[in-house]
């Protein structure tokens, strides 16, 4: 399948999962933009070294080096075969560097919107069990996704599929695909 698949939604949200069930169904690889930046640095390239500190410091990736990370290692090959997108585009800035890389390929665009109530999940962060799960961290991250994330869905007005995330993970699975089936 040559397509470019990118979830999106809060954190808790199940893109995770979701991601990890369509690779192995469409035998497709995952590309996380968060691992990207790791070989980057891992191989002392011009970006890596770039990225380094800012990253050691735990401050965020500008987005303008985001995005030719991006370029760099979504080779014209792995955009042939299709991929899912994991962490990329983030925000507003990023989806619009995101239209325009993609512009004029022949490549399929799908993007799916996960969506899940507050409330939900916060359920599903908190049982996790993660130290760092707490409700002050969760309503933080959901703020974040809230200013930076959702943004993206306006931007992508009439192009993003939604699912209702609040089922279970079989059934939440079932319409991703048929979502990719019907957008192929």
């Amino acid at each position: 399948m040559s397509a470019y698949i990118t979830l999106l939604g809060a954190p808790g949200s199940g893109k995770g999962t979701q991601a990890k069930r369509l690779a192995d169904t469409l035998r497709i690889p995952i590309v996380g933009i968060g691992d990207l930046i790791r070989t980057e640095i891992s191989k002392k390239t011009e970006l890596g070294k770039l990225v380094q500190p800012i990253v050691n410091e735990g401050r965020l990736v500008p987005d303008s080096i985001i995005t030719e990370i991006f370029k760099v290692n979504v080779t014209e090959d792995l955009l042939r075969s299709g991929l899912i997108a994991d962490g990329y585009p983030r925000n507003l800035n990023q989806a619009i560097s995101f239209d325009e890389t993609f512009k004029g390929k022949p490549l399929k665009v799908i993007l799916i919107y996960i969506k899940v109530p507050y409330e939900k999940l916060k359920d599903r962060l908190m049982s996790r069990g993660r130290e760092d799960d707490t409700d002050q961290v969760i309503m933080t991250r959901n703020k974040v996704y809230e200013e930076s994330t959702e943004p993206i869905l306006d931007y992508f007005a009439g192009r993003v599929c939604e699912v209702d995330g609040d089922r279970s993970e079989d059934a939440v699975f079932t319409d991703i695909l048929k979502l990719i089936k019907e957008q192929a």
